[in-house]
């Protein structure tokens, strides 16, 4: 049986963009998706993020990851077509036109339920020796740009596996599919 597959977009609005505007755009994406879903699709959820997993100190001021949850590596492929067609194309392109940058990853659910809309905050870790109880675990599968090999998706107050808090990213639900 294959794992769900999550592929991961980070991006960011231009310089003096809106951001309200920005966060508008983004949730009308994600409601055609929800409205037409693709073959396979799951869900997807957007995130105001408090800074890039892997920028350190160069993060862009606001930053949004956006989950894209596929049951598996065919219905991926589809997500890939349908986004930037049909009735999801303009929705795609206003928000597309108001970005200044991006980067994604593909990672698969190996723990958990995958309902992120409830995660709260992110670890993302190089290793992983023990998943906390309570949280989901993704793992890296193919790298569109720098990104970690693990992430720990969990509501606030799930003790996570590491010390370093430059690995915890919190995040603000945008919106969900």
């Amino acid at each position: 049986m294959e794992r769900m597959l999550g592929y991961v977009f980070w991006h960011w609005p231009s310089p003096g963009s809106d951001r309200r505007a920005y966060e508008e755009e983004l949730a009308a994406f994600h409601k055609t998706l929800g409205d037409e879903p693709p073959g396979g699709f799951v869900r997807s959820v957007a995130f105001r993020l408090s800074r890039l997993p892997f920028a350190g100190a160069g993060s862009p001021e606001v930053v949004y990851e956006d989950w894209y949850v596929v049951e598996d590596w065919h219905a991926l492929g589809e997500l890939n077509a349908a986004a930037v067609t049909g009735s999801r194309e303009p929705a795609h392109a206003r928000v597309a036109a108001r970005s200044a940058g991006g980067a994604g990853a593909i990672y698969a659910l190996v723990r958990g339920s995958g309902a992120l809309e409830h995660a709260t905050c992110a670890a993302w870790l190089a290793e992983l020796a023990e998943p906390p109880q309570g949280a989901d675990v993704w793992q890296r599968q193919m790298v569109l740009g720098p990104a970690p090999e693990f992430c720990i998706a969990c509501a606030r107050g799930v003790e996570l596996p590491c010390d370093e808090p430059e690995t915890v990213v919190e995040r603000a639900l945008v919106t969900i599919s």
